[in-house]
């Protein structure tokens, strides 16, 4: 199942998420602002609690070992796997096997 779930992550050149672009360029700008001139300009890092939260966290963290695209395309196949495996660990803590 893990494999299903992974292989179109993994074999596509790009992830079809309708606004999974706009993420990954947020990323791209926060992790770049203090570098470039022109991007300080028109945008500003402000402090406080928004959704995709979780995505920030784990995607800046991940940036600063991997391209901002590489570290986006982990945190799909984290988003995939992480609810994929509560399944398999309920279900052997209710029936003892998988």
């Amino acid at each position: 199942m893990f494999v299903a779930a992974f292989l179109p992550i993994i074999l596509s050149n790009e992830i079809t998420f309708v606004d999974y672009p706009n993420h990954l360029a947020r990323y791209f700008i926060l992790q770049n602002l203090e570098h470039f001139e022109d991007l300080q300009r028109f945008y500003a890092e402000k402090d406080g609690f928004y959704p995709y939260w979780a995505m920030r966290l784990v995607v800046t963290s991940l940036a600063s070992f991997f391209d901002i695209e590489v570290a986006g395309r982990i945190f799909v196949l984290l988003a995939v796997f992480i609810p994929l495996a509560g399944v398999f660990a309920i279900h052997r803590a209710i029936h003892g096997h998988i």
